[in-house]
């Protein structure tokens, strides 16, 4: 009889990131870099309480460029505190090369990892088989995966670390090129999102949101297999922070405290963060820096980017500048054929806005 084995899929953790391009606000980088830490403990704890046996390490575990032998040794240290078997292969920022290289790392004996060419880690106890490659150095070569042979006494698991959208930047599999029916599981890093390719091939995304463009849930996976294969998978939201993107609309008649009361209900302000896009008509009277600071104290960070439109009187506009450029310009745009009716009330209030008051 099989016994039913959990394993757990992390991927692109980016221990050491330095977040230097990151000056807005009160964004702190050291903080934000020990959470990080912080977060792949937490995930450790997680599966210790779910009884995982085994932890995918998709790559990206780390930043290359800022890993000392200090940061090394702290992360030995963590494999070192928990009984589950690590598989690891290295992706495009902890490439193998690098360690290498400047002599750091040394991992203790549970952690296993994937080398340059295809090859599998077979623990035989659980009958399990996990293939993959490790990337060596900044850029790989596409390594042909239909060659793989699947022994079918074991229960077998493909690692990568891969874009599944062709670019010319990173190594790329089409989902088409995966070979999902081989295989029980197939675990992908890289994508920071966490997505899902088929019933058995997902990118588990990042551990932590590294920025606004990663405003969804963020966490792990986990999955069970049994005498049949896969049996269920789930994902784990874990993360410390979450980044949100919110639209608030300001209508013309609510005063300050309206407005800063609708700031003021937004969920999770004391511990996630927020970029605010503020809608609405322009109104000079109103000032976007003195909101901020009455609600910085109120949120562990924010930012608030004007997105307000200038609200134009056209009749006035065309009566007061008659045989100007900006009549002209607005005539032009009204009678071209070329645009398309949806696109020119847009085209007009863009091009007063440059021509009246100088945004752009």
């Amino acid at each position: 009889m099989y016994k039913e084995i959990k394993i757990a899929h992390m991927a692109d953790i980016h221990l050491g990131r330095r977040f230097e391009s990151i000056k807005a606000g009160r964004f702190n980088a050291d903080i934000k870099r020990q959470e990080i830490w912080k977060s792949f403990e937490n995930s450790l704890n997680i599966c210790k309480d779910l009884d995982i046996q085994y932890v995918i390490l998709a790559g990206d575990i780390y930043e290359k460029e800022y890993f000392t032998q200090t940061d090394f040794d702290r992360l030995s240290d963590i494999f070192n505190r928990y009984e589950f078997e690590f598989i690891y292969i290295a992706g495009n920022h902890d490439y193998l090369r690098y360690a290498i290289k400047h002599n750091i790392g040394s991992f203790p004996n549970n952690v296993k990892v994937l080398g340059a060419n295809l090859d599998y880690i077979e623990y035989e106890s659980s009958k399990l088989r996990f293939h993959g490659f490790s990337w060596d150095k900044e850029i790989v070569e596409k390594i042909d995966l239909n060659n793989i042979d699947i022994d079918r006494a074991y229960k077998n698991i493909l690692i990568l670390h891969a874009d599944y959208l062709p670019n010319d930047e990173y190594l790329y599999y089409r989902a088409d090129e995966l070979p999902m029916e081989k295989f029980d599981y197939i675990a992908l890093g890289h994508i920071h999102k966490p997505t899902k390719l088929s019933e058995n091939t997902f990118y588990s995304g990042s551990l932590e949101p590294l920025s606004f463009k990663e405003d969804e849930a963020h966490g792990f996976r986990i999955f069970t297999i049994d005498e049949h294969g896969l049996k269920d998978t789930e994902f784990i939201a874990s993360s410390i922070r979450n980044y949100h993107n919110i639209e608030i609309n300001i209508e013309s008649d609510e005063s300050f405290g309206d407005i800063r009361k609708k700031f003021l209900d937004i969920k999770n302000r004391n511990k996630d963060y927020f970029r605010i896009n503020l809608k609405g008509f322009y109104d000079s009277s109103f000032n976007i820096e003195s909101l901020y600071e009455s609600l910085s104290d109120y949120f562990y960070y924010i930012e608030i980017k004007d997105m307000r439109e200038t609200q134009w009187d056209m009749s006035e506009i065309e009566k007061l500048y008659e045989d100007t450029i900006v009549k002209n310009f607005i005539d032009n745009i009204l009678n071209d054929e070329n645009i398309e009716e949806v696109y020119k009330d847009k085209i007009i209030k863009k091009g007063l806005e440059v021509l009246l008051t100088g945004v752009n």
